[in-house]
């Protein structure tokens, strides 16, 4: 017999002429008129293939072997015709084998062979033979999990072969065959993998061959999915596609629904295909598209609709253009500040006197995603001539808004003072809402958001605050005064401003903030009495307080006084809840020269009423250090409402010994506080 692979255990039954079918006839007494069936017959199966073998029959031209599933031959699933082999000695000892490959395993075959005559009255009767499949090759190993997805697959085997390729067909025929040849290296390590080239669904059987000797194989049912696209992001003009890893493209076709414009073709980088991610550019604004994904010319998916972004906005395209557009700005219009400018107002104040939104629009060519505002100030109300004003939304959305200048060293040169801020005379201004979404906030000398007007007639209330998905940090510096997040610290005769609403911090990261986060003072010119106060902190970090960032300018220091955490002069019982959150290093030292001197809060709560859910902290650094993290000596007042709630400090910051204030795993693991925190 013909030898497939040598190194192939054999599971196949061998039946000797002998050994018929019952009812079926393989010797010619009853018709000597014909030939003799083939002689020595078998049916030897080896994994998925099944030779049959027989020796050559006197006066026969030819011989013809069918195989099916049923001894009865109701379907023939192939024939074979064997031409004759001339026998030079007429000995009849020549062998033939036909070869049926690619079979299921543990299946059952029939097979019946004839003798063929030149006259078709002549031709033999039918003998029979059966043999059984067995397993797949043994040398290729199981498919892991990890090693099999929508279109990639990678096959090892676990012995040495020598082949020299590997086609793979699809079982159901829809799809065309795949030829590998397989590389030295790849025989050497014993493993192949490819991706892309595989159609998501469909079952492969991958046969493995030294030229035409065929060896063995095993099936690869690729999974499929509704849909693989994962996640879609969209601008004005552009999509951001990622779909799931299991799944490689490297071509993404967006077709416009209403055929208006595209298709837009991109072909990916290798990054972006090892990304599994890619960003088409150049769409139109609120149009929709069809998004296919393909590997080469295969078609892989096609994702829902994707629509993109209405531009319902300015764009500023050019940066020196920022300041005329927001003081020329309709009322409520929305300017849109793209990704791949800066906007350099250092040395300028930049008027809030409307009804506005800014937003920073990612750029779909470089991948930036936030623009840069250096900015001297942001004034709310503008200068005093502009008169009293009322106003509903000053809205700030995906931005960057720095205090410094560009290129400013950090260490040697004093930042802008403050970076949103009311300084009116003489007139009335109300803002009802104000909002940072997403924005980063940082070196300003004193704080963040505040008032400083300077005459008695002066009016200002800003209603309802909110800081959602914000990075805030280098505030304060200690030149003197004014050092938390939001100053609101009227002077004893004049000034009647306030806020009398809600000021909401969530989702964010504050840290290296000279002093504390709010701090409020009324006084009897503040007139009505604000009647609706409250603090709302929920899922964010506050780390380094009473901490400068590292190599900062810090001038000499002019005043004196102390500053709270959150804190409420001459208010009585103001709600402040606080959830989720997670406090980390407060330092507060009460007298001392300028490295030792007045910083940090000095009052954490004063004037509070507080409802405390779990996994609430606080901790203060400095002298008269209590176990817990209060300090026995700094007038804190009711810190006993700001109780653990059964936390150990112990487990939250493990390594406080040493400053390092970064919570336990465990700890982290519960959800607690802003995840950007120490990124």
């Amino acid at each position: 017999m013909k030898t497939i692979a040598t190194k192939l255990l054999l599971v196949g039954t061998l039946f000797s002429l002998a050994a018929l079918l019952p009812g079926c006839k393989d010797d010619e007494t009853d018709a000597p008129y014909k030939l003799f069936v083939p002689s020595k017959a078998t049916a030897t199966a080896e994994y998925n293939t099944i030779t049959v073998h027989w020796t050559q029959t006197k006066d026969a031209v030819g011989y013809e072997v069918a195989m099916a599933t049923d001894n009865t031959f109701s379907e023939i699933l192939e024939t074979r015709n064997q031409e004759y082999i001339p026998d030079t000695d007429d000995s009849h000892k020549t062998e033939y084998d036909v070869v049926f490959e690619d079979l299921e395993p543990f299946t059952t075959y029939y097979f019946r062979l004839k003798t063929l005559s030149a006259d078709p009255s002549r031709n033999s009767n039918y003998s029979y033979r059966e043999a059984t499949t067995g397993e797949e090759a043994p040398f290729f190993d199981p498919i892991e999990e990890g090693d099999l997805g929508y279109n990639f697959v990678k096959l090892s085997w676990s012995e040495a072969v020598n082949a020299d390729k590997i086609i793979f067909t699809d079982k159901a025929s829809a799809v065309e065959e795949l030829t590998l040849n397989l590389s030295p290296e790849a025989l050497e390590r014993q493993s192949i993998s490819l991706r892309g080239r595989f159609v998501p669904g469909v079952t492969y059987r991958a046969k493995m061959y030294l030229g035409e000797e065929y060896i063995g194989y095993i099936d690869i049912p690729f999974p499929s999915a509704e849909n693989y696209i994962t996640e879609t992001s969209v601008g004005f003009d552009f999509a951001t596609l990622t779909w799931n890893e299991k799944l490689f493209v490297n071509k993404v076709v967006l077709t416009s629904a209403g055929g208006t414009d595209g298709p837009f073709t991109k072909e990916l980088t290798t990054e972006e295909i090892n990304a599994h991610q890619a960003t088409i550019t150049g769409l139109t604004s609120g149009a929709t598209y069809k998004a296919t994904l393909y590997w080469d010319a295969q078609e892989l998916t096609q994702s829902a609709d994707i629509t993109t972004n209405v531009l319902d906005g300015e764009i500023v395209s050019d940066p020196a253009t920022l300041k005329e557009k927001i003081e020329n700005a309709a009322d409520g219009a929305k300017l849109y500040l793209p990704a791949d400018l800066v906007f350099d107002y250092s040395e300028e104040d930049l008027p809030l006197t409307k009804n506005i939104t800014l937003v920073g629009l990612p750029s779909s060519t470089t991948g930036k995603s936030t623009p840069l505002i250096y900015v001297k100030a942001f004034t709310i109300g503008g200068a005093a001539a502009t008169g009293d004003l009322q106003l509903n939304s000053i809205r700030f959305e995906n931005l960057e808004i720095s205090g410094l200048m560009p290129e400013q060293d950090i260490a040697t040169t004093a930042p802008n003072n403050r970076c949103f801020y009311v300084d009116i005379a003489g007139r009335s201004v109300t803002l009802n809402s104000f909002e940072l979404v997403g924005c980063t906030i940082h070196g300003y000398s004193r704080y963040m958001f505040g008032l400083e007007p300077t005459d008695a007639d002066a009016f200002f209330r800003v209603y309802n605050i909110t800081i959602d998905d914000c990075i805030i940090y280098d505030l304060g510096r200690n030149p003197g005064g004014f050092q938390s997040i939001f100053h609101f610290n009227a002077n004893k005769g004049n000034a009647n401003y306030a806020l009398d609403g809600t000021l909401t911090m969530k989702n964010s990261t504050i840290y290296n903030i000279w002093y504390g986060i709010i701090e409020l003072q009324k006084n009897s010119c503040i007139k009505p009495e604000p009647s609706n106060l409250k603090v709302v902190i929920e899922n964010c970090t506050m780390d380094k307080f009473g901490v400068p960032m590292e190599g900062v300018y810090l001038p000499v220091k002019t005043n004196g006084s102390t500053r709270n955490g959150l804190g409420f002069n001459n208010y009585t019982n103001v709600p402040v809840t606080i959830q989720n959150t997670l406090f980390g290093q407060f330092i507060y030292i009460e007298s001392g020269t300028l490295e030792t001197g007045s910083k940090g809060p000095k009052d954490f709560h004063r004037n509070c009423i507080n409802a405390m859910p779990d996994f609430v902290n606080s901790n203060y650094v400095g002298e008269g250090t209590r176990p817990d993290g209060y300090s026995n000596t700094r007038q804190l007042r009711g810190a006993d409402k700001f109780a653990l709630q059964g936390i150990s400090y112990d487990l939250m910051f493990p390594n406080r010994a040493t400053d390092d204030y970064t919570p336990a795993d465990d700890y982290k693991a519960k959800g607690l506080g802003d995840p950007r925190w120490l990124k």
